[in-house]
């Protein structure tokens, strides 16, 4: 299966159906960020995952020369229990900053949101939850060159309501999923106003 298309040097990706891994899909995280950072990282197994990482595996080095590491860079890393030993899945982190535009004003960059049964919108989307996510793949340079993976769209397929408990991977502040209360220049509409309607155009 390819999971990557390319158009004018530009890649775009749909990820398989799999498990979110401590999604920030309606608000923001800002324990990092002060302008916020939405998260839509999936929990998928090895051997699943294997041909999503060797196709972004290829991009990164065309684009940085180089072999990303196999366990931790960029686009993904592979899970450890609290003991630090490998749990068998990959957490690909599909994740995207808002910014301030040259006039100052936020640029809210959240993820549309779609949900395959209308009964199951909610702005409460929890680890766990399972989601189909479109992503662009973003190939930067700062001091060195990278590529990271950030969301388009997301298609939830089943809802898990957060849970309240301690975060062990070190990802940020556990997920809340209130309405953002900063205005924002785009004029959308919330993510939990998508429909089942909608999703039909999600591919």
């Amino acid at each position: 299966m390819k999971y990557l298309s390319e158009k004018s040097g530009n890649y775009v990706g749909m990820t398989m159906v799999a498990k979110a891994f401590y999604p920030r899909l309606i608000r923001p995280d800002t324990k990092f960020n002060k302008l916020g950072q939405y998260k839509a990282d999936i929990r998928v197994p090895v051997e699943e995952a294997k041909e999503l990482m060797e196709e972004l595996g290829q991009v990164y080095k065309e684009w940085t020369g180089k072999a990303p590491s196999k366990n931790d860079n960029s686009m993904w890393k592979m899970e450890e229990d609290k003991e630090g030993n490998t749990t068998g899945d990959v957490i690909f982190k599909i994740r995207v900053a808002n910014r301030l535009t040259k006039e100052g004003e936020m640029w809210n960059r959240r993820p549309r949101v779609f949900f395959s049964n209308a009964e199951d919108r909610t702005d409460q989307i929890g680890g766990g939850s399972s989601i189909q996510v479109q992503f662009a793949v973003y190939c930067w340079q700062a001091e060195k060159k990278g590529v990271s993976l950030q969301p388009i769209s997301v298609l939830v397929k089943e809802v898990k309501e957060p849970q309240q408990e301690a975060n062990p991977f070190g990802e940020g502040e556990e997920a809340s999923f209130d309405t953002p209360s900063v205005e924002t220049n785009t004029g959308d509409s919330t993510d939990a106003d998508a429909t089942s309607q909608e999703a039909d155009g999600f591919y």
